[in-house]
Parts: C-alpha cells; structure tokens; sequence
C-alpha cells in the first residue's frame, strides 16, 4: 500500500511538472500570476472606481506593430504576447482573487444603457446607485514576457459621458515589485 501511494504521489508531480511547461509554452499564465499583476497595479483608487467584471477586450490585430513591441522584446516574447493575446476575450476579472469589492456585471451595464435614452441618464443612474464619484474602470488582460518579469498593462476608465481615459503601461519586476519600465499609451478626453 505504501508503494501504491508513492508511486501516485511521485506521478501527480511529474504530471503537475508537465501542465506547468504546456501552460509557460501554449501562452497561459496562471491566475496567481495574473492577480499578482493587478492587485499589485490596481489598488481600487479613487475610492469610487467600480471595475467590469466580464470585459474581454480583444487586443487590436496590429497592436504589436502599433506599439513597436518587436523593437523592446525579444522575437521569443513578441510570440509569446501573440499567444495571451488571443486569449483576451475570454479574461473576466474575478473580484474575490483582487482587492477590490466594488464591481459591476457587463449585464447590469448594458440593462442600464438601454433604460438611458442618453449618456448623462446612464450616467445619472450610475451616480444614483453607486454614488457621486463613481467612476468605471476595466482592465485587459495582462500580457507577460515569456521569463514574466515583463507585463503590459492596459485600464480604460470614465468618470462620465465626456470623461474618457486610458493608459498602456510595461512594467518590470524589481525586487519582486512591478514598476513602470516604459508607457506606451496614455489618453484623456
């Protein structure tokens, strides 16, 4: 019995070893990976900020381009960006791995824009339930150089209907914090 259980043992590690290689390679992060990027980047200020939970904002086709990425990372990186890109869509922002308590469903939004005739009436409304400094905010998907001491880093917030803003961030590992390497995009309306 006891060698039964030592050969299950030693086989779920060598199998746990290989699904963490498949991940690395086929573009998956894992989730403590990604929750560290946001908690750590996204600390729920201002006070009102309330984050969409199902986002899954694609990355345009020729972001790489756009940005120049090929030109600041690696051909192996450029790669592996392309990989987690294609996975953008399916990201939602699950708040009980994150800091913050205050988010909205992409149902909720998009039941209070059909009930508004126009922007300041949505806007009305998200003030009215949520409070007068409310702001809404979502985050694409972190996408990480192959060795993860990269992530780009991409949030969008309004603040009302003529208060739109944004940034596109890269930041580096050091000593185990992100901080800002470079920005490649930054917006206010």
């Amino acid at each position: 019995m006891r060698k039964f259980l030592f050969i299950l043992a030693l086989s779920s590690l060598s199998c746990n070893k290989e699904v963490k290689n498949t991940e690395s390679e086929n573009g998956v992060i894992s989730e403590n990976d990604l929750y560290s990027v946001i908690n750590s980047l996204q600390n729920c200020a201002p006070k009102g900020t309330i984050y969409y939970s199902e986002n899954g904002t694609p990355y345009d086709k020729n972001f790489i381009e756009t940005y120049k990425l090929d030109s600041i990372f690696s051909t192996e990186d450029v790669d592996f960006f392309r990989k987690q890109m294609k996975k953008a869509t399916d990201f939602k922002l699950n708040i009980r791995k994150t800091k913050c308590d205050r988010i909205i469903t992409k149902h909720n939004i998009n039941k209070m824009r059909l009930e508004s005739k126009t922007d300041e009436i949505f806007w009305e409304k998200i003030r009215m339930q949520y409070g007068p400094l409310t702001c809404l905010s979502y985050i694409k998907l972190p996408i990480f150089s192959k060795d993860k001491n990269y992530v780009i880093f991409s949030s969008n917030y309004s603040t009302g209907p003529h208060s739109l803003g944004g940034s596109i961030e890269i930041y580096k590992k050091i000593n185990n914090k992100w901080k800002r390497f470079h920005s490649l995009s930054g917006w206010v309306s």
